[in-house]
């Protein structure tokens, strides 16, 4: 019997006996935890790490783009991954040809209605170890314009929806004291853009979530984080992806007709490559290749135009700050400001035990902190 550092200096020749014995064993290995995924294209290193640390993957919006893109990269590290889309699973029946379980699921469903595809997901592999919430759409329109319904509706898709079955699965990653969920946010959850603003209002309140939920959920040893992807090559700008409310005010038209144009030259001409992306999010949530060793982060830009872009609202907010520091620190009551100091308030709530304990409120000169 061979010790899992033997394995890993196993040479990479397919050819090999010792890569055909190992690949043999791996495999009987592999189908013996429930993966219908066929192992004969991993290498023998991706199958050892998917021996020690075989993951299931619970991914929504899986048709096309990113979530399409998830699926095979999940596969090809060995871990097991359950498909979602909207509707007929025809549409997804080319990853349960690659190995995935596959289901239908729609995130704008009830909180019952979620509950129950959770448990019914839960049983497919006896758990489920990671979340991605990926499933979403671009609502534009101009925010004068656009009706509550429309606004509503997108906000249900890309938030509430999330949360919603964020919410479901919660028990079961507290229950076992794991657990990671990702949500894909945007770089429009960061800025704001003429006619996104539907769609952004989305991804702003993800960002808020996340972050909460970041906090309140470590204590069980659950990650969560958003990533904020930049422009990728997906169909998510395609005319037939994007939608469009009629425009009842005709003095935005110039600019509704400006975006639609600008949307045609996007589409196909995003730089970012989705099956890279996708093969680093396997890397964050593994914590293999460029995220080994590191601590998961709440959030993270994916691409360089999205760092770019996190970069420059970071700056311009910053330079508002400095700004307008005379003013914004202006506003205390006059008792705090008998020593002519500015203040910032921190409060810090912890985790104690089976509790929570209220540890601190801390009021700094600002001056300490610079």
């Amino acid at each position: 019997m061979y010790c899992g550092a033997d394995y890993m200096k196993f040479p990479e020749d397919q050819g090999s006996p010792t890569f055909q014995t190992f690949h043999k064993f791996a495999s009987v290995i592999l189908h013996s935890k429930g993966t219908a995924h066929q192992s004969s294209t991993l290498s023998n290193t991706q199958l050892f790490s998917a021996i020690m640390t075989q993951l299931t993957w619970l991914i929504t919006g899986c048709s096309s783009g990113f979530g399409e893109e998830l699926i095979l990269s999940v596969l090809a590290r060995g871990d097991r991954a359950i498909a979602t889309t909207r509707g007929s699973t025809d549409r997804i029946k080319h990853l349960k040809d690659a190995g995935a379980a596959t289901m239908s699921l729609d995130v704008t469903d009830s909180q019952a209605e979620l509950d129950a595809k959770v448990q019914e997901a839960l049983k497919i592999y006896d758990g489920i170890d990671v979340l991605i919430n990926n499933a979403g759409y671009i609502e534009a329109g101009l925010i004068e314009d656009i009706t509550h319904e429309r606004l509503v509706a997108s906000c249900n898709t890309n938030l509430f929806g999330p949360v919603n079955l964020t919410r479901s699965i919660l028990p079961h990653f507290r229950q076992r004291k794991a657990g990671t969920i990702i949500f894909m946010g945007s770089v429009g959850g960061w800025q704001g853009e003429v006619g996104a603003g539907p769609y952004c209002v989305g991804k702003f309140g993800m960002e808020a979530v996340v972050e909460c939920l970041q906090k309140e959920t470590s204590q069980f040893g659950i990650r969560t984080m958003i990533l904020e992807p930049g422009y990728y090559r997906t169909k998510v700008y395609s005319e037939a992806n994007v939608k469009w409310e009629p425009l009842s005010i005709p003095e935005y038209e110039p600019i509704q007709t400006a975006l639609k144009d600008m949307l045609k030259v996007v589409d196909g001409n995003q730089p970012g490559d989705p099956k890279k992306a996708a093969e680093r999010i396997v890397d964050i949530v593994r914590r293999e290749g460029l995220a080994a060793g590191k601590e998961t982060p709440p959030r993270l830009p994916l691409g360089p135009d999205g760092l770019q872009q996190l970069k420059n609202k970071c700056m311009s907010t910053l330079k508002i700050l400095e700004d307008w520091e005379e003013l914004i620190t202006s506003t205390n009551l006059d008792a705090w400001c008998k020593d002519d100091c500015a203040y910032f308030v921190e409060i810090s709530i912890e985790p104690c035990a089976e509790s929570f304990l209220f540890k601190s409120i801390q009021f700094y000169d600002i001056g300490e902190t610079s």
